[in-house]
């Protein structure tokens, strides 16, 4: 189990955890921060797993039970064929990384915080073109494209159309171009004065406790207890 002391003085701005187990079916977790300062969780599983039988919609239960333990921003769930990079250079930078420069994209799964809903207006996303759009409990929204994420595979003229539907039907504006000169639409932030006072205090005091380690413990022994399958994929391994 992650240890307290691990937990409760890890730093502010620097922390990052790995938790990996390759075998046999290929699992990993990252914690940390980005390079804009978000605080983010990233669960990495390989696809041959999710395309056995209804894993995938296993695995969509799992992260919806993650949203409402971390109440994030936004979210989403991908296969690596759904990545486009933005910007005139291949190389320039992934979209995403800063969520005041818009939304990465539209993938298979997509997790929008209330702020999102606020700012779209729920009528239009719960009209989206989609597969289908649920309401989460703190007000946020999740839809999905199609019914499973290889369909980008099997279907990629399809897939991609739908994505570009649901593009168009929230408002281009919204979504990073990767020119820092375009025009954005992005909400006001729950967490974004939160986040500034963090990194102040990061640089000014260098041992500052992560922000994860205000979620409850108790909320995490909840989520372990309640995805017994993935928590002790991990345990085995540490």
């Amino acid at each position: 189990m992650i240890s307290s002391e691990k937990w409760r003085d890890e730093q502010t701005g620097r922390a990052i955890w790995v938790f990996e187990r390759k075998y046999p079916d290929g699992l990993a977790v990252i914690i940390g921060d980005n390079m804009s300062g978000y605080r983010t969780v990233h669960v990495f599983v390989h696809r041959d797993y999710l395309a056995v039988d209804d894993r995938n919609k296993e695995f969509f239960q799992l992260l919806k039970e993650l949203y409402r333990l971390l109440r994030p921003m936004y979210g989403n769930i991908l296969v690596r064929e759904m990545f486009r990079q933005v910007g005139p250079h291949p190389r320039q930078r992934p979209s995403g990384m800063n969520l005041q420069w818009g939304l990465p994209d539209v993938f298979w799964a997509n997790f929008l915080g209330p702020e999102y809903v606020e700012m779209f207006g729920s009528e239009k996303v719960f009209s989206l073109p989609c597969y289908e759009a649920e309401r989460l409990h703190d007000g946020g929204a999740v839809f999905l494209v199609s019914s499973s994420p290889f369909d980008c595979l099997t279907d990629p003229q399809g897939f991609d159309q739908r994505r570009l539907d649901i593009t168009r039907h929230l408002g281009a504006e919204a979504f990073d171009t990767g020119y820092d000169n375009s025009p954005v639409k992005v909400p006001k932030f729950r967490y974004e004065e939160e986040r500034k006072v963090e990194e102040q205090r990061r640089l000014a005091t260098p041992h500052e406790k992560d922000i994860l380690a205000r979620v409850p413990r108790k909320e995490w022994q909840d989520w372990i207890e309640n995805n017994q399958t993935i928590a002790l994929a991990l345990v085995s391994e540490m």
